[in-house]
């Protein structure tokens, strides 16, 4: 479901869509975040942007009570709301919404070339990791992300590395 039509991205301004760009612009979101959510066995994910201090909710996909949860910028004090984020540092994120208590697992992709906008993948079931094949998969899932945003990869897609 699409919150809103962006109108920034990364605090740069972007080309405002036709009608038949944010059609397609839509269809590719719910296709992105329907792959990353088979991909990783999540019941939700979502589209977030740093927007000033706080995040702004883009898009989000899935079923059940994860669906209501909304993210939002936190000071980092509570162990869960630090999201560990697949290629960069740790992001103080939680989640607000009659069913935040529900949250028990959550990893964030950062969309290449564009600093503070991240993929994020939901689960109710406690879990420590996704494994490697699955961390590719939510990689590969945020750079497809940015050029559907018209923000291309700085390195190109992501590569599989050497564990």
């Amino acid at each position: 479901m699409l919150m809103d039509t962006p109108t920034h991205w990364n605090g740069d301004a972007i080309d405002p869509p036709t009608s038949s760009a944010l059609e397609g612009r839509l269809a590719a979101f719910e296709t992105i975040l329907a792959q990353a959510m088979a991909a990783t066995c999540c019941a939700a994910a979502m589209i977030c942007v740093t927007v000033d201090d706080g995040l702004k909710l883009i898009a989000d996909n899935g079923e059940g009570p994860l669906r209501k949860v909304v993210p939002y910028r936190t000071n980092g004090s509570a162990p869960e709301a630090n999201l560990q984020v697949l290629s960069g540092p740790p992001v103080a994120i939680g989640f607000r919404g009659e069913y935040a208590g529900d949250v028990g697992f959550a990893v964030a992709a950062s969309i290449p070339g564009a600093d503070g906008a991240f993929l994020i993948v939901l689960d109710t079931q406690p879990r420590l990791r996704l494994s490697p094949a699955q961390s590719y998969v939510l990689r590969s899932n945020a750079a497809h992300l940015a050029t559907v945003l018209g923000r291309e990869p700085i390195n190109g897609i992501p590569r599989l590395e050497l564990l």
